[in-house]
């Protein structure tokens, strides 16, 4: 029995380390990236400020020569050369710093783009370095082993199954026309649209142990339909059965566990006016025979089900009709008769 939380193996991290280290490298330096790019847009768009207050000094300087020189002939033309030649600078260091400003934030956005790729990276590398420690994750029984100390193994390679006995189930097979008449199939809800069987209500079901029918007695409930297979026509149902409860059997001192042959009675609906018969007294062509003015008739019936060794008919006899339950060995029609044992047929609900 292994606790929850228990270490069941582990593997050699340190490929899975190295991989760990290098993509929290990978994650800290494009963070790293990404914020130097926002603190330089934080200083361009101050300089750019800067350089638009230059470029309007120069723009004025310049006019003011131009227009002493045109109007005035004041300024010298070198002069308003060299001012044309100090406005064209600050104007092209500010339209480049305005176009750089521009670009910071598809940098940042194609940092911030590699940095999730990254940080993905960093989370499979965590998960790889987290998984070469296998712990329980239930409180379960070491059911197989296919793993040594120092053993290689691959990626997907089964090496140990670890079983919850704190809920026992147990998979029944059903003719699907028995489920379909016995079972009680919950309505779906209108917003559902799968194509499955409706839940079931969680009827009491009877385990009996095959080894000791009399002692070995455990109650469980119908939980859910697991599968249809299309085969074989049957419907697969699961019983489970709580482990407090799979600890007490009865008058035995053995509880369920798994790979014990059980037999389960499932309770299926009631039926109404239904004849219990001996399995014997119904003909594999679903005929009885039947005591009519002391002679011997043949009379269909409709066979309901077959259960052990009895047989439940739901039609074909009539109240007060004799039955007749020995074993007769090509009988002839209309025969005389002579009753020696008369019992009443029994009414039934099956289960």
């Amino acid at each position: 029995m292994i606790p929850e939380g228990e270490v069941l193996f582990t593997i050699d991290p340190r490929n899975y380390e190295a991989a760990f280290k290098e993509a929290q490298s990978n994650v800290i330096q494009l963070e790293t990236g990404i914020a130097r790019l926002e603190k330089q847009l934080t200083l361009d768009r101050a300089r750019l400020k800067t350089l638009e207050r230059s470029r309007e000094l120069a723009r004025a300087e310049y006019d003011r020569l131009r227009r002493l020189f045109q109007e005035h002939k004041v300024a010298a033309r070198s002069r308003v050369d060299s001012a044309e030649s100090a406005y064209n600078a600050a104007l092209d260091q500010a339209d480049r710093m305005a176009q750089m400003i521009a670009i910071y934030p598809l940098q940042i956005r194609e940092a911030g783009s590699r940095l999730d790729a990254a940080r993905a990276g960093l989370d499979l590398a965590r998960a790889n370095l987290d998984r070469c420690t296998v712990r329980a994750p239930f409180k379960g029984r070491v059911k197989a082993a296919a793993v040594e100390t120092g053993q290689f193994v691959s990626p997907g390679q089964g090496v140990l199954t670890l079983v919850d006995d704190s809920t026992l189930e147990i998979h029944v097979a059903l003719d699907s026309r028995d489920a379909r008449r016995w079972l009680r199939f919950e309505r779906l809800p209108e917003e559902n649209d799968l194509a499955w069987f409706g839940g079931l209500p969680g009827d009491p079901v009877r385990i009996q142990w095959t080894e000791d029918l009399e002692d070995h007695i455990w109650q469980g409930r119908l939980h859910r339909v697991v599968e249809f297979d299309r085969q074989t026509r049957t419907v697969t149902v699961a019983v489970r059965i709580p482990a407090e409860d799979a600890l007490r059997g009865g008058n035995g001192d053995l509880p369920l566990v798994e790979g014990m042959f059980c037999k389960v009675d499932i309770p299926g609906k009631p039926l109404q006016n239904v004849m219990r018969l001996p399995r014997w007294a119904v003909g594999m062509n679903g005929t009885v025979y039947v005591a009519k003015d002391g002679r011997l008739k043949t009379v269909d019936v409709t066979l309901a089900r077959i259960q052990g060794d009895e047989a439940l008919v739901s039609g074909g006899l009539e109240p007060g009709d004799l039955v007749i339950t020995t074993r007769l060995n090509d009988p002839l029609e209309n025969s005389l008769l002579e009753i020696t044992n008369l019992e009443p047929a029994e009414k039934v609900i099956p289960s």
